[in-house]
């Protein structure tokens, strides 16, 4: 398993915060992008494909959860992973749900778009590439200290502070490893790097 780099939680959390207050539409859409990819884990081949209809009703209001699409029978809130094909169900929680806010109103407040539309060739209205994705993100991180890293480092980044604030025990890692589609928690340990920084805080503390 290739090593992703992690943020740090508390300065990528600044970065979100001061980039969907600017009044520009380009940093709140950045902002965004740093909040979905860090507050739902989801991959970068996921989260470019989101619209706006699958966040916000008719009225602009929110939605708890992600909807991928609506039916006779209702709303269906489960998204396929395009990676694994499995099924994903994302919660909108409350830090999310201040990013979506914030770039719906400095949006056109077209419901049928892509949230982060392609910038430049191919189709206006397609959806960016991932490449175009990571090159933001890395501009980004760059720009508030972030250090090096691109889309997945946002989705590692997420997922380890969920396993922090949840006692970095083994139900932590259960949790993740199903959220994050893991096939069992030894995965999802290695993709943390948990033994990594486990060393790494032995040798500092001798």
């Amino acid at each position: 398993m290739e090593f992703v780099n992690k943020f740090d939680f508390q300065k990528l959390e600044g970065a979100i915060n001061q980039l969907i207050r600017s009044k520009r539409y380009v940093d709140r859409r950045d902002g965004l992008m740093l909040a979905i990819g860090t507050y739902t884990s989801l991959r970068v081949s996921d989260f470019r494909l989101i619209r706006w209809d699958q966040l916000v009703d008719i009225n602009g209001e929110v939605y708890p959860e992600l909807t991928v699409s609506i039916s006779k029978s209702g709303r269906v809130q489960q998204l396929v992973e395009q990676k694994t094909k499995k099924k994903r169900q994302v919660v909108i929680g409350k830090s999310l749900h201040r990013a979506i806010q914030a770039a719906w109103r400095a949006s056109n407040k077209v419901r049928d778009e892509y949230l982060f539309r392609r910038l430049s060739g191919g189709s206006i209205d397609g959806p960016m590439t991932r490449q175009a994705a990571w090159k933001i993100v890395n501009k980004r991180a760059a720009q508030f200290g972030l250090g090096p890293g691109g889309t997945h480092s946002l989705r590692k980044t997420g997922a380890y502070e969920i396993y922090k604030r949840n006692g970095e025990t083994h139900t932590a890692l259960m949790i993740l490893s199903v959220a994050l589609n893991h096939e069992n928690t030894q995965v999802t340990m290695r993709y943390l790097g948990i033994n990594r920084d486990r060393v790494k805080e032995t040798y500092s503390n001798l």
